[in-house]
């Protein structure tokens, strides 16, 4: 069985790991949607950083707290209304990291 500092442990190092696995790609590739309709790996990104909060973090607050109820969230919202192409890779893995809490406790869950 897996311990939870086994899972947030591997939730924590998923930044670095894609950061390993993505840094030989040409940014041209990482930038470019692989179909018309669908997101490119900086989205991927995008809609990780986007979505670590209200689809995770705030939803795991809120069953430690009780509520019956998950509020849903659609990702399609946050990550379209930022150009995450534009960016640079390192700064999005930056985020990510920052977004997950590495080294201490995510944003806003102390005031929950």
């Amino acid at each position: 069985m897996t311990s939870l500092d086994e899972i947030a442990a591997t939730i924590e190092n998923l930044p670095a790991v894609l950061g390993a696995l993505l840094a030989p790609i040409d940014p041209a590739v990482l930038t470019t949607p692989p179909e018309p309709g669908e997101w490119s790996v900086h989205q991927v990104v995008g809609h990780l950083i986007t979505g670590d909060g209200p689809a995770f973090r705030d939803r795991i607050a809120d069953i430690v707290g009780g509520r019956t109820e998950i509020a849903p969230f659609d990702p399609g919202p946050p990550v379209e209304s930022r150009d995450f192409d534009s960016e640079a890779l390192d700064g999005l893995l930056a985020e990510l990291t920052a977004e997950r809490g590495v080294g201490g406790v995510p944003p806003d869950v102390d005031d929950r």
